[in-house]
């Protein structure tokens, strides 16, 4: 009788032991796992990234291209935080904080559009900035010898009320792959990405941008 309570019991053991090595390993091998994975990248909303006509949407690729390029957004905007919009008349406008034209109001729904007279000369090779926005004015054809491709207006988008406006914008960084095309470019405009931008890339140019939008009072 104590032989067969004595085997039972180093059976026991036994499976106890083997259990406990089976156990052992699936822990190691937990933890080695564990260790060798890496967290995922943090998207960044707002962040998007061109090139080769593709955007990319790798968070790893993006998050990497931001860390070693933070001091390419810092743009001072064309809007400050004290600026108001005000209304010299409904279809008229201009920006309080700095000397500014008297932009022509265009309004559908809670969509004001601002239209700058024909002032802003578009240099040769620079059509992306006007590219990447969604809402743009006609080309204005200049003469050859004013070594500039066209005038146009600015054009501002904002959406709300009487009282108040939001407003988007495009902090953009353009980078040129052709050395005999100067560049880098850089800037704030107050638009929407137009989402087509990436068809209008040129070889290994890239863009970053980054997209929000600012509170700006009406008066």
């Amino acid at each position: 009788m104590h032989s067969i309570i004595n085997a039972y019991y180093y059976r026991m053991l036994t499976i106890s032991k083997k259990a406990s090595y089976l156990l052992f390993i699936l822990f190691a091998g937990g933890v080695l796992i564990s260790c060798g994975k890496k967290d995922p990248e943090p998207e960044t909303p707002g962040f998007r990234l061109f090139t080769k006509q593709l955007e990319i949407t790798d968070a790893a690729v993006k998050a990497n291209f931001l860390k070693r390029s933070t001091a390419m957004f810092q743009t001072v905007s064309a809007i400050g935080p004290t600026d108001k919009i005000v209304f010299i008349k409904p279809d008229t406008a201009k920006f309080t904080s700095y000397y500014s034209f008297h932009y022509s109001v265009m309004k559908k729904g809670n969509q004001y559009l601002f239209y700058s007279p024909p002032v802003v000369q578009v240099a040769y090779n620079t059509e992306l900035i006007r590219d990447m926005q969604k809402y743009t004015a006609p080309k204005v054809p200049v003469p050859g010898y004013l070594d500039i491709a066209y005038v146009t207006q600015e054009v501002r988008v904002g959406y709300g009320d009487t009282k108040q406006l939001e407003m988007p914008y495009i902090q953009y960084y353009w980078k040129r792959a052709a050395v005999a095309i100067r560049g880098p470019y850089k800037g704030v405009i107050f638009n929407e990405l137009n989402d087509g931008v990436a068809s209008n890339m040129i070889g290994l140019d890239t863009l970053a941008v980054k997209t929000g939008s600012i509170s700006v009072p009406v008066q």
